[in-house]
């Protein structure tokens, strides 16, 4: 099943774009497959642009790295995640299929070209704690 929120906040930012992410958890169940919602308003086309998603709790298994990034190059998520298809329209949520306890805790999406980021909260099963 997909897991989706109903309550989001928005900020505004540069150019009277705002960005808009769940203001409450996301909550599922393990083996659920989520979205995580973010998207700009009005519509923007994000095709062709970068768009960062990334597990600020995690420790980069590269020193080089700040963060680790939510891609197919992190082992956990090979196979496991996509960007929405609305992109051309300004959605740029991440999908995750098959979630499990290790995907607890907080997602960054970060679109560096607006210089705008946002944090949102995945708990399965309620075990997690901010």
């Amino acid at each position: 099943s997909i897991i989706s929120m109903a309550l989001f906040k928005s900020n505004l930012f540069s150019g009277n774009y705002q960005l808009i992410f769940p203001f409450e958890p996301i909550l599922a169940a393990p083996g659920d497959d989520v979205i995580l919602p973010c998207r700009v308003d009005p519509y923007w086309n994000a095709m062709e642009k970068t768009v960062e998603w990334s597990r600020p709790d995690l420790k980069a298994s590269d020193p080089q790295k700040r963060v680790e990034y939510v891609d197919m190059m992190m082992e956990t998520y090979i196979q496991r995640t996509s960007l929405s298809e609305g992109l051309r329209h300004g959605d740029v949520s991440l999908r995750i299929h098959n979630v499990s306890l290790e995907d607890n805790g907080r997602f960054r999406c970060f679109i560096p070209s607006l210089s705008r980021e946002d944090v949102t909260v995945l708990l399965l099963g309620g075990v997690w704690r901010l």
